[in-house]
């Protein structure tokens, strides 16, 4: 037996295995996939801005704005562009779907590092994201093109993910390689998709405008309880839009269903959790200002149903210590637009939303207006 595996019938087989997955993983990481991804893939929408501040000219872009979608699909960035524009400065939108905590410091860090004219940062996010450990798998692929900036040993990412995040998923093979194999499953309809949408111009990316057409005035969830009967309802439902699927997988869960039953609130985050929390924003913060970059820190308006249902206890407490201790740096200001939507009373909140994490037209309308007006204001 032992004679076998010592048999060059073995270990050649092996080895030519070993030689063609290295040789594919290094031709990914060379980008040799890029031009053929998904396009609504997290890598490839990561790579495009990419592409666009290149395009656009490192050089040329004095102001970026990072959050993750609720504010990148929740403003019309064409208008802060313009606005921007009025003042003397170029904007490049910098955020990104699924984005969580690492993706926002790795990209920050790479235009700190790669924008020579960058002036400022505008980090948008509701107060919920504060306090939230995103997938590890989405996060890990919106940052790939900025792993360069990984600092995993000062915020430690990944110490409190309850799933192990193994190591095959951190390489270019684990990345790229479910997209490629949908590309070899169904090639004739991923060149199809190549065809019916061409690709994203510049002017497209920097003046991001996203149609977010529904409401969610056919639904009831104004409290926990009336969330987790609609949700009852939907699930009988053999296709559901997106908005009712964002519904039952919040107040569909069996966890909702025992919180509404012992009338529970959101489990707040153990103290271990909470303090890594602040000191991973106050340190992200304290690190962009030390290379004299202002932030401009917007806290955006969220529906009752991410209070509720969502937003642990502990993402008020998380705010208050990491403003408490950036309190009075050059540099850092908070803009404070949670109580955007409540000022307009000609709308119901339902009428604002297209689901309960994003704007629809109307709510991105307002929340845009309000973004520019406070931009506008003095410092």
């Amino acid at each position: 037996m032992f004679a076998f595996f010592r048999h060059k019938k073995f270990w050649l087989t092996w080895l030519v295995l070993a030689v063609l997955a290295l040789g594919l993983e290094i031709a990914l990481r060379q980008g040799i996939w890029d031009p053929f991804m998904h396009p609504r893939s997290f890598v490839s929408n990561a790579l495009k801005r990419v592409k666009a501040a290149e395009t656009l000219g490192e050089g040329n872009i004095d102001w970026i704005s990072v959050g993750n979608s609720a504010f990148d699909w929740g403003t019309n960035h064409g208008k802060v562009r313009q606005s921007l524009a009025e003042q003397g400065k170029n904007y490049l939108r910098f955020g990104f779907e699924s984005g969580g905590f690492m993706s926002l410091q790795t990209s920050t860090d790479w235009a700190i590092k790669h924008l020579p004219k960058l002036q400022g940062i505008i980090v948008g996010m509701p107060v919920h994201y504060l306090a939230s450990f995103n997938d590890p798998k989405k996060t890990y692929q919106v940052s790939w093109p900025f792993l360069s900036e990984m600092d995993a040993d000062s915020y430690q990412y990944f110490r409190f993910i309850h799933k192990p995040f193994a190591w095959p998923f951190k390489t270019a093979t684990g990345i790229f390689g479910p997209d490629l194999l949908d590309f070899l499953h169904h090639p004739i309809r991923r060149l199809a998709l190549r065809t019916k949408k061409p690709p994203e111009t510049l002017e497209q990316i920097l003046n991001y405008n996203r149609h977010m057409p529904r409401d969610l005035c056919q639904y009831s969830l104004e409290t926990l309880k009336a969330c987790v009967a609609t949700a009852k309802q939907l699930k009988k439902k053999k296709k559901r839009t997106g908005p009712e699927q964002f519904i039952v997988n919040v107040c569909g869960t069996a966890f909702a269903q025992r919180r509404l039953k012992h009338k529970r609130g959101m489990p707040p985050l153990s103290p271990t959790e909470e303090a890594q929390l602040t000191r991973n924003w106050v340190r992200f913060f304290r690190h962009v200002l030390a290379r004299d970059k202002q932030i401009r820190l917007v806290l955006m308006p969220a529906h009752t149903l991410m209070n509720y249902a969502v937003r642990s206890p502990s993402a008020e407490k998380i705010l208050d210590n990491v403003l408490t201790q950036l309190r009075g740096q050059p540099g850092f200001q908070v803009i404070d637009l949670r109580d955007t939507f409540q000022q307009h009373q000609e709308y119901r909140e339902c009428q604002l939303y297209n689901d309960p994490l994003h704007y629809n037209n109307n709510g991105k309308k307002l929340f845009t207006e309000a973004l520019i007006s406070a931009l506008q204001a003095p410092d």
